[in-house]
């Protein structure tokens, strides 16, 4: 590590990292939405398991930015002035990440779909369903919920983690953190549990990467050797999990173990949010990335439910529809509609009443 000029303050508006963003959602829902036994099935899920860990380390990179900056503006740590803060920042969470999500568990429930919600439901209203898989298993097709969970969990813990810790321990906590997350899955996998990765502390160390990025951008310092890191972290994602590559005893607990998709997503986010250039900057920047981006959260929460509602419609007005390429420009078609009005009608105005809850920083 080492001092540089300054960086792209994180706080403001990055739009590789919407482009980004937008290609991690589309890897997700093309992995759920694939037919299993095709011959690029492997890849698909797995490009799909790297656009939830990219999720995570991208969300520790902003939800870090703003708990960081805020930990430096308060000057006398007590409990008079830490609350107001934490006020702020959990009632800006809940505008942006509880009107859907809410809405969307509230219709299941109401329509009683799937057949298990009732029994779910508690688990959902609490952001637990993390905790209901890994104790009974996946819930289809609201298991995608699971990853939101583990970031409400992260929300809630972080900043009472920073605020309440003296600040010349923030570094240790924020290592800590990392730490735990590896310590955690790797002991629950080696404790032959099958949903080691669902459980909360397992994405800790995804999470903790993204607030270290943020750590070392608000301190101005740079990581000299990230491109090393992200080329390292994504040929290790890409072949620790081949049985039939260079196999050798050990290297499934390493695939565990290591991080790579976390180390992988941390590079990218890195370069993104100092600029990328070239025909990289295309790709990340065009009108269609950045809108996708911006709807994103929509489509995460809406897109598990999408091939089941077109069948059910499909089935109530007497139409045979055998899965095709049609029936998928159907579904992406209902989905991006759906997000799309949801974003515009219900997210966004919720939203801009943050205007009434400021940050310390912002204020200034």
């Amino acid at each position: 590590m080492k001092q540089n000029s300054p960086l792209h303050k994180p706080s403001a508006f990055l739009p590789q990292l919407e482009g980004m963003r937008a290609y991690a959602i589309l890897f997700v829902i093309i992995a759920h939405w694939q037919v299993d036994g095709n011959a690029y099935e492997y890849w698909i899920r797995w490009a799909g398991v790297w656009g939830i860990t990219f999720f995570y380390v991208l969300s520790g990179f902003l939800i870090g930015n703003i708990v960081l900056k805020e930990n430096e503006y308060l000057k006398d740590k007590t409990l008079k002035t830490i609350l107001p803060v934490l006020k702020v920042f959990y009632v800006r969470r809940m505008l942006r990440i509880f009107p859907i999500y809410y809405l969307t568990i509230f219709v299941l429930l109401i329509i009683g779909f799937p057949l298990c919600i009732n029994q779910v439901f508690p688990w959902l209203f609490f952001h637990a369903s993390n905790l209901y898989i890994f104790f009974h298993g996946w819930i289809w097709p609201i298991t995608h919920f699971w990853s939101l969970a583990v970031e409400e969990h992260f929300i809630v813990i972080f900043p009472l983690l920073i605020f309440f810790i003296p600040k010349r321990f923030v570094l240790h906590a924020i290592i800590g953190m990392g730490i735990t997350g590896i310590l955690c899955r790797t002991g629950l996998y080696l404790a032959h549990h099958e949903y080691y990765h669902i459980f909360t502390l397992s994405s800790f160390d995804a999470l903790a990467m993204g607030v270290l990025l943020a750590y070392l951008k608000l301190n101005y310092q740079t990581i000299s050797y990230m491109h090393l890191i992200g080329l390292v972290g994504l040929v290790l994602y890409v072949f620790l999990p081949l049985p039939t590559f260079m196999y050798f005893t050990g290297k499934t607990f390493l695939k565990v173990a290591i991080p790579s998709a976390a180390l992988f997503s941390m590079a990218l986010i890195y370069f993104a949010s100092n600029g990328i250039g070239g025909i990289t900057k295309l790709f990340l920047e065009n009108k269609v990335c950045l809108y996708i981006g911006k709807i994103g959260y929509g489509l995460y929460v809406y897109h598990n439910l999408i091939p089941d509602l077109t069948t059910y419609m499909f089935e109530k007005l007497e139409i045979t529809m055998q899965i095709s390429p049609i029936l998928y420009a159907i579904n992406a078609l209902v989905l991006l509609l759906l997000a799309t009005i949801s974003y515009y009608a219900i997210e966004n105005p919720i939203y801009s009443l943050r205007k009434y809850f400021q940050y310390n920083y912002l204020k200034k």
